[in-house]
């Protein structure tokens, strides 16, 4: 790995009405970071004078545009790709870094050495720069545990905002867990293998603003996704994550560890994904359904239990009020 420490891809395509205040957050962070590339997938609109302009006056900007729109995916990866630094991130072409957001990152990395992901709250923002909510991850401190199966169950459990995709990760790690087939909850799947390899600090120190630029259903962004991921990526219908629940359990069942606490964390993250997402099978009648709603019922229970038993032991410990 070259001596450069953090390189920003940024993939964008039509983005003229934002990607201009995107780049004047990354000049605000640009002592911090060694190159910042731009991937253009063959927009049609301004954003490759826009891009040009910032590079003809920064030297640490390259614009790239790319010949035909290779798709999201690709575009993604193409960066990755390019990147010889040892940090890198994804920044969307519409959304904003808080000042210092690299230097607060970069130093989140180099004092943890087990991290391979630092990450920040997601501050949700509208067309006009407008808040509209604040994602703070509740449950980080179960990704910093030195147990990944643990880690891994808890993206599984408690993921919803996959704003931490645009941290800052190391780039052969990334490069580890970058999953090339497109489905939907790919990037899922990339921070489900991420965290199997190394644990993700938090830091509340600063934080990226993500623009939300559709507003739009659940089928409607099934539509979206199947023009940007392709057809293949949605094989069945009625279970557009299955693909997605497959690659955490594959993910588990690779990581190092004895048969038996491989096939435990197994059944717990498979519980866990059948509550959120349903049966993998294409079976999914009512038989099944009320089979592994009953597994996670007594899985639910058990979890329960042991929580709290361990604050009732807890609470008899020397120095406690019995």
């Amino acid at each position: 790995m070259a001596s450069k420490l953090v390189t920003v891809g940024i993939p964008v395509w039509n983005e003229e009405s934002y990607i201009r205040d995107t780049l004047n957050s990354v000049i605000d962070n640009i002592d911090d970071i060694d190159k910042v590339i731009i991937s253009d997938n063959a927009s049609s609109d301004n954003t490759q004078k826009i891009c040009r302009e910032f590079s003809q006056k920064n030297g640490k900007i390259a614009y790239i545009r790319q010949d035909k729109n290779i798709g999201s995916l690709n575009n993604f990866g193409y960066l990755l790709n390019a990147a010889d630094s040892k940090y890198f991130m994804w920044l969307g072409g519409h959304d904003i870094l808080h000042k210092r957001y690299i230097a607060q990152l970069k130093a989140e990395l180099g004092k943890n050495a087990d991290a391979v992901l630092a990450y920040t709250p997601a501050e949700h923002i509208g067309s006009s720069g407008e808040s509209t909510s604040l994602y703070e991850y509740f449950f980080h401190n179960d990704l910093v545990s030195t147990n990944p199966f643990k880690r891994v169950c808890s993206l599984a459990r408690h993921l919803n905002d996959c704003s931490l995709l645009h941290g800052l990760f190391k780039t052969e790690i990334l490069r580890q867990s970058f999953v090339r087939e497109p489905f939907a909850g790919c990037d899922l799947v990339l921070l489900c293998k991420a965290a199997s390899l190394g644990t993700f600090v938090y830091t509340t120190s600063t934080k990226i603003l993500m623009r939300e630029i559709r507003k739009e259903t659940f089928a409607e962004s099934l539509e979206r996704w199947k023009i940007s991921l392709g057809e293949k990526a949605f094989e069945i219908p009625d279970k557009p994550y299955r693909r997605m629940q497959e690659g955490f359990i594959e993910t588990v069942q690779g990581m190092p560890a004895s048969k038996p606490t491989r096939a435990i964390w197994k059944l717990r993250t498979q519980m866990v994904l059948t509550r959120r997402f349903g049966p993998f099978t294409s079976n999914d009648g009512m038989m099944a359904r009320m089979f592994w709603n009953g597994f996670v019922w007594y899985f639910d229970k058990w979890e329960n239990l042991k929580v709290k038993t361990t604050r009732r032991l807890s609470s008899r410990a020397p120095g406690h009020a019995a």
